[in-house]
C-alpha cells in the first residue's frame, strides 16, 4: 500500500521509530520503522577491543563491528575507523560518559546525533516533507517498507497542510497554580472551556471531549511546559483517567511529572528553560519556552525544522544555534566527514602580542555629538548580513582556518592582522551551510518587497536569527563547529571591510557621523539633502571593493543620537531614533523598547514618538512643544489620580540568584521573598514582575509587591503604588526624547515641581 501526504512528526522509543503522516484528505496515519544508530571509533587495537567487549556486555550491538574509511574533519584525510551499530539507542549517553575517561586515547564520532535526526538523514526526509510511504502488507500493515521525500528540504516555495489548532493558557500568573481565580482557558475555534481544578475528574473529561470533538494537530500554550502540562498530567495520574492529549497510545507510557526547569549561566547571563512536555501524535509548542516561536511564529519553526531535519517540537524548545549545528552536522555527514561528539579543536598557542593583534572584536565609531545630538538629512547604509557573508566569501570555518592541509602553502589566503591561513582545497562546512541560508533569506526578502506575507516574513525572521547566531557560535565554548581563531578571523575581515566603506564614503564627499560593525551613518558636511542616486553609486563601489552587498537602510529626515546616561558628554553606539523619508521611525535603545519598563511609561513614550513622527524638520518638532507637554500632563494626571491599572505599572526583572542570596533589598529580592512565602520556587533566569508601592519606606518589605502577591488580594482597591516613583520614570521617558527640543532649563523646573501641577507654562 502507498500513502501520500506530509511527514507531520518523527520520534522514537529505543529503536522503534514512529512517524505520523497527514494525508491529502487531512487524515492522520501512524507508521513505524526500525532504526539502529551508527557511531564510529578511532583508537589503538587494544582500546577498540575493550570498547567492543564493553558494548557486547551491555548487549548494545546490532551488527558485527567492521572497519570503514571516513574523512577526518580537521585533517582532511581518510581515516580508518570502527563502525558500531547500536541496538539500544538509550545507551548512547552512557557510552559517552564511560568513554570520557578515555578521551585522550579514543575518538568517538556521530554519537550525539539525536535518533530522529539520524533517521531522517538516512532516509533523506525531513519534517513536513511531502512524502510517499510504501507500507508492508498485513499483518504488518503500519510498518514502513520505504519512504521517499518528493522534494528537497531546500525547496523555497513549499506548502504545508492545513493544521487544526488549540490554545491553552492561564488567566493570570502561571506561578499561582490552577484555581477558581486562576483558571486554565482552553480555546479551539470559537468554543472555550475553563478548568478550575475544583473537580479534577470533570475537568479532564471536559478537556478530553473537546480534544475528541476538534482533534487539533497543534496545541499552543503559554507556560505549558512549566505549569499547564505538568498540572494536567498530574491530574490524570491522580484520577487514573487517561488524557487524550496524545494521539499515539503507547502501551506502558508514563510521563515523569517534572516542574523544575534548568538554569544555565552563559557568559554572565542567566537563561532558564522549563522542563519539556512534547506530545506524541500532536505538536505542543509553548510560547513561554520557545525563542523561535516567540520571535518568528509557527512558520518560522517549520522553516528551521525542515532545514535542520529536526522534529518541530525539538526545534521549538532549543536555541537557533542548535538548529544551525544540526544543519552543519547533516552537511558534514553528507560529505562523509567524521563528526566529533564534542568540540575537539582548542585554541592554538600564541603570544600576548599576537592575541592583542588579532582579538579586537568589531569596529565602532561612536556617534559624533560635538556639533550636537540632532541632525537632519542623514543616510544609514547597512551591509547585508556582513559576518555570515564574510564566512561564505572567505571560506571561514573551524576546519579551514589554520588547516593542516595548507599549512606549508605560501599562496593560501590569510586573515588580516592575525595572518592565519585559510584552506583553499575545500569549502568549509560553516561556509557551505550559511551560503544556502543567505540565498534563502534574500529570496524571501525579495518576495516581501512585492507583496507582504506574514508567513514569508516569519521564515526570513527565523533565518535572520540563524545568521545572527552563526557568528556568535564560532566563538562559543561548547559549539561543535566553533573555534576561536575562526571567530577572530571574521572580525578581522569585518574591521577591514568597514574601514574600506568609510574611506569610499569620504572619497565621495560624505562625512561619517557614526558606524557600528556593519552599518554607518553619513551626511553631507553642510547638512544638505542627500541624493539617493549618489548613494546608490557609493553602495555599488563598496560592493565592488568588498564583495559584500551594501544597501541603503534609509535616509533620515532627522535623527537623534542619545548621550550616555552616565556621562552626558559622551555618546553611545546603540541608542538613537530617526525619522526616515518614507515616514517610518527607527528606534534603538529607548525606554519604549525595554522589556523591564512598565507598560504605562512605554505607552507614553510611544505616543510621544507618534507626535514626533508627524513632523519632518527640527523646526517643526520644536513648534509642537505645547502639544507634547499636554501629553505629559495627561499621563501625569492619571498617575496622580491613581487611574492607572496596577498591571500597567509592573516592572519585569530577570532573577539571577536565590532570594536569600541577594545582599541588597532590591525589588527583585523582596518580590522573590513574597513569592517564596506562597510556596513558589523561582529559579535563576526566570522573569518576575513587581509593583513599587512605597520606595522611600524604611521597611524594605513595604517598598515592593510581587505580581503574585497582588493577585491574591481580595480587591484591587487594596493595591497601591508609589506615585512619586512612577512619575520619575515618566519624566525620564519624556526627557530622554524631548531634551533636545525643550526650552532651556525646562526639565530642571519639571523635576523641581515633582508631582505637583507644572508651573513652567511660559515655556510654551
Amino acid at each position: 500500500m502507498e500513502l501520500k501526504g506530509y511527514l507531520f512528526d518523527v520520534y522514537n522509543f529505543e529503536s522503534d521509530i514512529h512517524l505520523w503522516i497527514k494525508d491529502e484528505q487531512g487524515n492522520m496515519h501512524l507508521l513505524r520503522d526500525t532504526f539502529y544508530p551508527i557511531i564510529y571509533a578511532h583508537a589503538t587495537q587494544d582500546y577498540l577491543r575493550k570498547l567492543v567487549k564493553r558494548l557486547k556486555d551491555l548487549d548494545a550491538l546490532a551488527e558485527r563491528p567492521t572497519f570503514v574509511t571516513k574523512r577526518h574533519f580537521y585533517k582532511n584525510e581518510d581515516v580508518e575507523v570502527l563502525r558500531l551499530v547500536i541496538s539500544r539507542p538509550s545507551l548512547l549517553n552512557k557510552i559517552k560518559r564511560k568513554l570520557f575517561a578515555m578521551i585522550n586515547n579514543m575518538d568517538i564520532y556521530h554519537s550525539d546525533v539525536e535518533i530522529p535526526n539520524a533517521y531522517m538523514h538516512e532516509k533523506h526526509i525531513y519534517p513536513f516533507a511531502p512524502v510517499i510511504a510504501r507500507v508492508k502488507k498485513p499483518p504488518l500493515w503500519n510498518q514502513i517498507d520505504a519512504i521517499v521525500a518528493l522534494e528537497p528540504e531546500t525547496m523555497l516555495n513549499y506548502g504545508i497542510p492545513p493544521l487544526r489548532r488549540m490554545e491553552i493558557s492561564m488567566e493570570h500568573s502561571h506561578r499561582l497554580g490552577v484555581s477558581v481565580r486562576n483558571r486554565i482557558h482552553v480555546k479551539c475555534d470559537k468554543e472555550s472551556i475553563y478548568l478550575t481544578g475544583q473537580d479534577v475528574s470533570s475537568d479532564i473529561r471536559n478537556l478530553n471531549c473537546m480534544l475528541m470533538a476538534y482533534d487539533p494537530d497543534v496545541i499552543l500554550t503559554s507556560y505549558g511546559d512549566q505549569t499547564i502540562m505538568p498540572t494536567l498530567f498530574s491530574w490524570s495520574t491522580r484520577t487514573k483517567i487517561p488524557l487524550a492529549l496524545d494521539r499515539d497510545l503507547v502501551p506502558g507510557l508514563q510521563r515523569s511529572i517534572v516542574r523544575k526547569g534548568l538554569s544555565v549561566n552563559t557568559y554572565g547571563a542567566w537563561i532558564f528553560r522549563a522542563a519539556s512536555y512534547p506530545l506524541y501524535g500532536r505538536l505542543h509548542i509553548d510560547s513561554g519556552n520557545s525563542f523561535v516561536f516567540s520571535n518568528s511564529g509557527f512558520a518560522g519553526v517549520i522553516e528551521l525544522s525542515r532545514l535542520s531535519r529536526t522534529p518541530v517540537q525539538r526545534v521549538a524548545r532549543t536555541s537557533t544555534g542548535a538548529a544551525l549545528t544540526n544543519m552543519e552536522v547533516h552537511n558534514a555527514m553528507d560529505r562523509q566527514y567524521l563528526v566529533p561528539w564534542q568540540k575537539s579543536k582548542v585554541e592554538s598557542w600564541r603570544t600576548a602580542y599576537a592575541m592583542n593583534e588579532g582579538d579586537k572584536g568589531g569596529m565602532i565609531f561612536q556617534p559624533n555629538i560635538h556639533e550636537g545630538h540632532v541632525y537632519e538629512n542623514v543616510a544609514q547604509l547597512d551591509y547585508a548580513q556582513m559576518y555570515p557573508s564574510i564566512m561564505v566569501n572567505h571560506n571561514i570555518s573551524p576546519e579551514c582556518v589554520n588547516c593542516e592541509c595548507c599549512a606549508l602553502d605560501p599562496t593560501v589566503p590569510r586573515a588580516p592582522e592575525s595572518h592565519w591561513h585559510i584552506c583553499k582545497k575545500r569549502q568549509g562546512i560553516v561556509a557551505q551551510t550559511l551560503s544556502h541560508i543567505l540565498d534563502r533569506r534574500k529570496h524571501y526578502k525579495s518576495l516581501l518587497r512585492t507583496h507582504y506575507d506574514p508567513d514569508i516574513d516569519a521564515k526570513q525572521s527565523a533565518l535572520k536569527w540563524l545568521l545572527v547566531t552563526s557568528f556568535g557560535y564560532m566563538g562559543y565554548r561548547n559549539a561543535k563547529f566553533g573555534r576561536l581563531e575562526s571567530h577572530e578571523a571574521v572580525t578581522s575581515f569585518g574591521r577591514e571591510i568597514l574601514l574600506r566603506a568609510k574611506e569610499l564614503a569620504e572619497d565621495m564627499g560624505y562625512e561619517l557621523l557614526h558606524a557600528i560593525t556593519d552599518s554607518m551613518f553619513i551626511r553631507n558636511p553642510d547638512g544638505s539633502p542627500i541624493d539617493r542616486e549618489h548613494l546608490q553609486v557609493l553602495c555599488q563601489r563598496i560592493y565592488e571593493a568588498t564583495q559584500i552587498e551594501m544597501a541603503i537602510e534609509g535616509v533620515y529626515q532627522w535623527t537623534i543620537f542619545l548621550p550616555s546616561k552616565v556621562d552626558p558628554e559622551a555618546s553611545v553606539a546603540n541608542r538613537y531614533v530617526g525619522l526616515f523619508d518614507n515616514g517610518n521611525l527607527k528606534v534603538r535603545g529607548l525606554i519604549t523598547r525595554r522589556k523591564d519598563m512598565p507598560l504605562f511609561v512605554k505607552s507614553f513614550q510611544s505616543e510621544l514618538l507618534e507626535i514626533m513622527q508627524r513632523h519632518t524638520t527640527l523646526t517643526a518638532l520644536r513648534s509642537v512643544h505645547k502639544t507634547v507637554v499636554n501629553l505629559y500632563e495627561r499621563y501625569k494626571e492619571r498617575l496622580n489620580d491613581r487611574h492607572v491599572p496596577w498591571r500597567d505599572l509592573l516592572l519585569r526583572k530577570t532573577v539571577s540568584r536565590g532570594a536569600s542570596d541577594y545582599a541588597v533589598s532590591t525589588g527583585t529580592a523582596m518580590a522573590m521573598l513574597q513569592i517564596q512565602k506562597q510556596g513558589i520556587e523561582v529559579q535563576p533566569g526566570e522573569k518576575i514582575r513587581y509593583l513599587v508601592t512605597k520606595q522611600a519606606s524604611q521597611n524594605p518589605k513595604q517598598r515592593y509587591i510581587a505580581e503574585e502577591e497582588a493577585l491574591s488580594f481580595s480587591t484591587e482597591a487594596n493595591i497601591q503604588y508609589d506615585v512619586e516613583y512612577y512619575h520619575k520614570l515618566l519624566l525620564n521617558a519624556f526627557e530622554e526624547l524631548w531634551q533636545f527640543f525643550a526650552p532651556p532649563h525646562f526639565f530642571e523646573v519639571l523635576r523641581l515641581s515633582g508631582t505637583e501641577p507644572t508651573l513652567f507654562r511660559f515655556a510654551y
